[in-house]
């Protein structure tokens, strides 16, 4: 229960920190470009559209997209003029033409203005793509302390992606990590008991074959408890017991105490997919926790 309790805790921590960042992610500050985005998408149909960007968006625009205070500085003054004898012309009916240097300056800008609105869009995807991760992951973990937390909830922990997630995100030490582990073995060992009292399904096996099995992988069958004899020979299939058993010893983990840890070890070779298992004890690798953890 202690071990339990530890890991509700810290999800309910954890999912309120995602609920917080992905808050802050919905909340940014005021940009100006987004303040002159349509004026300056307007501005590539019709160069004519620059003087309806008011001249200090365009100086913090500039900021954003050339490093050099020289440069910057050179095409913003130029910038301006343009900007002027444009509004002169509209406003005034003037007809002042640009010359072939400010049209150089037009050109610059304009190539500024597309690098710039590109930035911006990579930025928005970015934006969502960071808040549909965070909202699945949330979501997942959400779903992972309702197994703990509710007494109806029948899921088997199988996510060995999230678990090893878990690991990573909370910064604590072996031995609390092993708290996590024994706990949601715990959980599931729960479960795989009521599962395994309802007797789904029924797949009768032979104690002499089993026995064979075992004893090719260096375990003795007739150690387990009658009961988990029973559950294995009713839950399992030989070619499940095979594959399993091949890929613990072909990783040199240590040979399982059945009389200790037989009930364990029962529940993993009736409920966990080999996929799992491998990914599991890859996840044991990658966080330093000795094979007992599992």
């Amino acid at each position: 229960m202690m071990e339990e309790k530890y890991l509700i805790n810290l999800l309910q921590e954890l999912i309120e920190d995602y609920h917080t960042e992905i808050e802050e992610n919905n909340t940014t500050l005021p940009d100006p470009f987004e303040e002159q985005e349509i004026p300056l998408n307007h501005l590539l149909e019709d160069l004519q559209n620059i003087i309806k960007i008011d001249i200090e968006s365009i100086e913090k625009l500039l900021e954003e997209v050339i490093e050099d205070r020289k440069e910057r500085e050179k095409l913003f003054e130029n910038i301006k003029i343009i900007q002027t004898l444009l509004k002169l012309n509209n406003e005034k009916h003037t007809t002042y033409r640009l010359s072939m240097e400010q049209l150089s300056y037009i050109a610059a800008f304009l190539k500024k203005v597309q690098l710039l609105i590109k930035k911006k869009e990579d930025e928005r995807i970015e934006n969502r793509e960071r808040k549909i991760k965070l909202e699945t992951i949330c979501e997942k973990y959400e779903k992972l302390l309702d197994c703990l937390i509710n007494p109806n909830n029948s899921t088997i922990i199988s996510d060995t992606d999230l678990i090893e997630l878990l690991l990573k995100e909370t910064n604590i030490e072996k031995k609390e990590k092993r708290k996590i582990l024994i706990s949601i073995m715990k959980k599931n060992q729960k479960t795989y008991e009521n599962i395994l009292a309802n007797k789904i399904t029924k797949i009768s096996l032979n104690d002499k074959e089993l026995e064979k099995i075992f004893e090719k992988y260096g375990y003795d069958y007739n150690l387990f408890t009658e009961s988990n004899q029973e559950y294995l020979k009713e839950y399992t299939t030989y070619e499940d017991i095979r594959e399993k058993l091949k890929i613990w010893v072909n990783n040199n983990l240590p040979i399982i105490d059945i009389e200790k840890e037989g009930d364990i070890f029962t529940h993993l070779l009736i409920r966990m997919k080999t996929s799992q298992l491998e990914k599991m004890i890859q996840a044991i690798e990658n966080t330093s926790l000795d094979t007992l953890d599992l």
